[in-house]
């Protein structure tokens, strides 16, 4: 199972199983402690959050890309096979960011990573690219 959850907001519970950062850069005031592993290269590139933080894409548009950025590569389909294994190997995998997806009008990457990893996109030999 594949949950989501905010580094910052969320409380670290049993129920986390392997808990996963997936963001580029390591949360300020975060101890190592709080995260089982690390991946930032699951995390958006500096280049295409830049442009959505700068208003230059949409929510839709960043969607397609992100997905575009890790399903429609080797390397990115190689990240989502390492999660998979993690997955099998724990039984959970909680992907942690730093958004609070509690607040209204908040989007964040680790939930299209999670409909990436839900729908096995990457396993098609016609992934998008």
């Amino acid at each position: 199972m594949i949950k989501t959850k905010s580094i910052y907001h969320d409380p670290i519970g049993l129920e986390d199983g392997y808990r996963l950062l997936v963001m580029r850069r390591w949360p300020r005031g975060v101890r190592k402690t709080r995260v089982d592993g690390w991946l930032k290269e699951l995390g958006p590139s500096s280049a295409l959050l830049g442009k959505l933080r700068e208003d230059k894409i949409d929510w839709q548009t960043f969607s397609h890309l992100y997905k575009e950025q890790v399903g429609g590569t080797e390397a990115g389909r190689a990240l989502l096979e390492e999660v998979e294994c993690l997955e099998r190997a724990h039984g959970v995998v909680t992907l942690l960011c730093h958004e609070d997806l509690a607040r209204p009008d908040t989007n964040c990457h680790r939930v299209l990573l999670k409909e990436l990893l839900d729908t096995k996109v990457h396993h098609s030999p016609h992934a998008p690219s």
